[in-house]
């Protein structure tokens, strides 16, 4: 039986805007800012068991899919993989404010990621370049098509990738409204803490 859910509400006891999370199994677990809500924990989405199968329906809705779950299958074996897919996509709008796929699938993913990777995405563009050279080699490992070859969430504390990890200084140099520091134990990358 799945655990009960409770809404989400920011202080004033508004609805949070449709692309933060809007029902909860944990209310502690969530905390509020003077613009708006952030989330404090979430922990893993599922424990996987060795030698299975996750299909699409098992992952969390709402997020950008990963390319394995576009599929005809529609699943996968390597179920962090997937979550540093949605982690990839988190660090992009947070950076960017924008989604960084229009459409749901795997053309469009494979457009975008083109344009990534050939300097010509607009807005990864307009960000300074102190903080695009740090992240978009990020964002690219952590978005990779093949889940072979994707960064796993724990990797990017390590390696190339482990100046990144700091993204509250980098997104103070943006003067962002909204930042977040990431947790390496993520339930579903499109929340975060700060």
């Amino acid at each position: 039986m799945p655990p009960l859910e409770h809404d989400v509400r920011l202080k004033d006891g508004s609805l949070p805007p449709p692309w933060m999370p809007q029902r909860v199994s944990e209310p502690e677990d969530i905390g509020f800012s003077p613009s708006g809500i952030k989330i404090i924990d979430f922990g893993f989405s599922f424990i996987p068991q060795k030698d299975c199968a996750y299909f699409s329906w098992h992952f969390p809705k709402g997020g950008v899919p990963a390319p394995e779950l576009l599929k005809s299958i529609g699943q996968t074996a390597l179920p962090f993989k997937v979550d540093s897919w949605g982690l990839g996509n988190v660090i992009y709008f947070v950076l960017t404010g924008w989604n960084c796929f229009a459409v749901h699938n795997l053309d469009e993913y494979r457009l975008s990621l083109d344009e990534l990777r050939a300097g010509q995405n607009e807005s990864i563009n307009e960000l300074p370049e102190d903080v695009k050279s740090l992240y978009l080699p990020l964002i690219l490992g952590l978005l990779e098509m093949d889940p072979e070859k994707r960064l796993a969430i724990e990797e990017i504390s390590q390696g190339p990738c482990s100046e990144a990890v700091n993204v509250d200084q980098d997104l103070h140099k943006l003067d962002a409204v909204r930042y977040c520091v990431f947790i390496g134990d993520f339930e579903n990358p499109s929340y975060c803490r700060n």
